[in-house]
């Protein structure tokens, strides 16, 4: 089968969409780049789709295949991640001060919304660290200065919080309203903070390829 990454041939054999995707992804990480999609005989494929791709189970290819990946500057998606999440944390100290006041006034129902929207954000916010720290890992986001040393730090900050997003959720298991609702004042937003100046740190150093 023929494997493209971006526009270019690789001359590589594949027997297979699995060794294409595989191969297109090693040819991109020595140009600091991170695959962003793949095209399989001109048909999109789903995110779900790409990961069965590379299950060791995988079949070869039609006769005649044609595989198109796609790709993008590593450190340039690696900064507007953490960026746009970075923003949205912004929100969540919205939320967190919308759901503590609502648990003050008895509308739990109201409360949870609310925690469900802030929730969702810190979970976007592990999701970026991972992607970070995974394409630091693998030294695509390297220049000659080195790894940049800040995105490495963002998963070392982690564990705190996390530690404190279960106390949320033994809070809300045990319906101890008052722990839930200094932990959504207090320790949430100071995370905010924490994690919004890591953030501009590590962007500042991918930005200026330190």
């Amino acid at each position: 089968m023929q494997i493209y990454l971006d526009d270019r041939v690789l001359g590589v054999a594949c027997a297979s969409p699995a060794e294409g995707l595989h191969a297109a992804a090693a040819e991109a990480r020595k140009l600091g780049r991170l695959v962003t999609g793949a095209r399989l005989n001109g048909v999109e494929l789903s995110a779900d789709e790409v990961q069965r791709l590379v299950d060791p189970g995988d079949t070869p290819g039609p006769a005649g295949a044609v595989l198109h990946v796609s790709s993008t500057d590593a450190r340039m998606l690696v900064r507007q991640t953490l960026e746009g999440v970075s923003r949205a944390l912004e929100q969540a100290v919205t939320h967190h001060h919308a759901a503590a006041d609502h648990l003050e006034h008895g509308r739990v129902p109201d409360a949870m919304r609310e925690l469900g929207a802030a929730l969702s954000i810190w979970q976007a916010l592990e999701h970026a660290v991972r992607l970070a720290g995974s394409a630091s890992s693998d030294e695509v986001l390297a220049t000659a200065r080195g790894r940049p040393v800040s995105v490495d730090r963002l998963a070392g900050e982690l564990p705190a919080l996390a530690a404190d997003l279960a106390e949320v959720k033994r809070s809300l298991q045990d319906r101890d309203w008052s722990a839930l609702g200094d932990a959504l004042r207090y320790e949430l937003p100071a995370h905010v903070e924490r994690w919004r100046a890591e953030l501009a740190r590590a962007c500042a150093d991918l930005a200026r390829g330190g």
